[in-house]
């Protein structure tokens, strides 16, 4: 393990010891249970269920859900394809359970691939994973443990030239000393054995608070989030925020402020008491009486070297300052406003429609501060990233369910470069790992690459589902405006999941073609990946 997961799990072991003899006295389920938290799958699918109207209308552009609120998701119509897996459980004032083990084997024939899959980092060659855990509450106290194992053999291929040698040769391609994103981690296996989704949460009926290591989502969109997704591994926090909607008559609001710690790998630029960063932000929505099924919404999410001097009550407060710099300035007495840190910000709006079977949704992002109002309202998109989408769903005569959706994110460096300069989006300074946990952006790949789209059909039957999908990405932003041509990979998808009597098996095989890469000839790559969930 490495050593700055050292004192997490030291601590996270050491409460369990604490609470070793109350959870003693909780009987141990002898089945598995599956959280939204912990499966992506079952996630994607109750908001299926949200557009469809067999689940109620809930937040779902701020989301690390607690027990309480899964439960609440959760279809009680017996129609829906997926019953036999996602269906209401009893929650007795006290229970301990298994959480549904799973085992991973990735195999890519000639780079690495893959996104959205939280700690894991697929190499080129074979890369297996393992994950498993338990979890259970005692009253409004609820706790998850699930880490998560991977290792995988990281065989050599072709890196791009940076200009770097030593560690920093496998560094990013195009910004080796601004942003934390090697192409390859190191030269040899490559093996992280990560916290996952472990999570400690007190619901009260208006408050929720915690700590986690665990994946978030903030923002509407599903493969493409600007500011936090499951693309890299979760990052420790702790969280106060709502525990449900809270109805202030006009509106239902729901949202929550945190503070964690940031990490970055060995191959980026920074060493000693600078390699890690404080983490400050909030998150919120609201939904209009009487529109319950529309968010609308905005994200903060600050970077800020660590302080040697220990943390201040202005590194709390951050996410609370003016939006402008001239309003920092006047807050915190400094004649600039400048800061060493970084800021990312967006509002967005989610629209369904259970009637139609269809959701719409889009967000637009920020870097950093503007200067004061007379910069916002004359470059409002300086550099910016916006996503769309689009999905509709069928309900089948079978009671199956057919989703076709469509997304995109655009976060090219603009026309606007030609009389201010701009950055590839997730690059700042002086907090040089970017937008990073760990070697992995937080937000969408195609972001810092600047631009990407995907076009997927997906069908849930009873026996498990089946997808198709499309996907075009920009692997990393142009090195100067003399740039003629671009590094986009284009990649085919086939996806299916069997439910079988004693284990869910996930079958994926993915071609990719990407044109350019490294700035030079194009290459193929054979993805294929095999996921088992044993179910006892």
């Amino acid at each position: 393990m490495n050593t700055h997961w050292s004192r997490w799990a030291k601590a996270a072991i050491g409460a369990l010891l604490v609470a070793a003899p109350a959870l003693a006295q909780i009987p141990l389920s002898g089945s598995t249970r599956e959280l939204v938290a912990v499966n992506t799958d079952v996630e994607r699918y109750l908001r299926v269920m949200q557009v469809t109207g067999l689940a109620p209308a809930y937040p779902w552009s701020v989301r690390e859900l607690g027990p309480r609120e899964v439960d609440a998701l959760i279809p009680t119509d017996t129609t829906h394809p997926w019953l036999a897996r996602v269906r209401p459980m009893p929650h007795p004032f006290t229970e301990l359970y298994w959480l549904a083990p799973e085992a991973t084997v990735i195999y890519n024939s000639a780079f690495p691939y893959g996104f959205n899959d939280g700690a894991l980092w697929a190499g080129r060659g074979l890369t297996t994973a393992f994950q498993a855990g338990f979890a259970g509450h005692v009253g409004r106290l609820s706790f998850t443990v699930e880490p998560m194992l991977f290792r995988t053999q990281n065989t050599a291929f072709a890196l791009r030239p940076n200009g770097q040698s030593g560690r920093l040769q496998y560094a990013d391609g195009a910004n080796p000393l601004t942003i934390d994103q090697p192409q390859r981690f190191g030269d040899r296996p490559y093996q992280q054995l990560d916290p996952g989704q472990t999570t400690v949460r007190l619901d009260l009926p208006v408050v929720a608070l915690g700590i986690s290591t665990a994946n978030q989502h903030w923002g509407p969109a599903i493969d493409n989030p600007i500011i936090l997704g499951n693309n890299a591994a979760g990052f420790p926090h702790l969280f106060v925020g709502t525990s449900s909607p809270l109805d202030l008559y006009l509106f239902r609001a729901y949202g929550r402020v945190e503070w964690g710690r940031l990490d970055q790998s060995s191959y980026a630029v920074l060493s000693g008491t600078q390699s890690r960063r404080f983490m400050s932000g909030l998150a919120g929505s609201i939904s209009p009486r009487g529109l319950n099924n529309l968010e609308i919404g905005g994200t903060r999410f600050f970077h800020t070297l660590w302080p040697d001097s220990g943390l201040t009550k202005h590194d709390f407060l951050r996410p609370f300052e003016g939006l402008l710099l001239s309003s920092v300035a006047s807050q915190i007495g400094n004649g600039s406003g400048q800061e060493p840190d970084n800021q990312l910000a967006s509002v967005f709006a989610r629209w369904t429609f259970p009637r139609s079977g269809v959701e719409i949704y889009g967000e637009v992002g920020r870097e950093d501060h503007n200067q004061d109002l007379h910069d916002l309202t004359l470059e409002p998109d300086h550099i910016s990233a916006y996503t769309l989408g689009l999905e509709k769903v069928y309900r089948r005569a079978s009671g199956d369910l057919l989703v076709v959706r469509g997304e995109l994110i655009n976060a090219r460096v603009s026309s606007l470069n030609l009389v201010r300069g701009q950055g590839p989006f997730y690059v700042h300074s002086p907090v040089v790992q970017g937008h990073t946990e760990r070697g992995q952006l937080l937000g969408s790949p195609a972001g810092y690459g600047g631009a990407g789209s995907v076009i997927a059909v997906h069908q849930y039957c009873r026996d498990g589902s089946w997808s198709i999908t499309w996907n075009r990405a920009v692997r990393s932003p142009p090195l100067d405006d003399t740039q003629t041509f671009v590094d986009v990979a284009q990649s085919l998808e086939l996806v299916r999941t069997r439910f079988l009597r004693s284990v869910d098996v996930t079958s994926v095989l993915t071609v990719t073609k990407e044109f350019n890469r490294n700035l030079d000839r194009d290459a193929m790559n054979l993805h294929i990946g095999v996921f088992l969930r044993p179910r006892f």
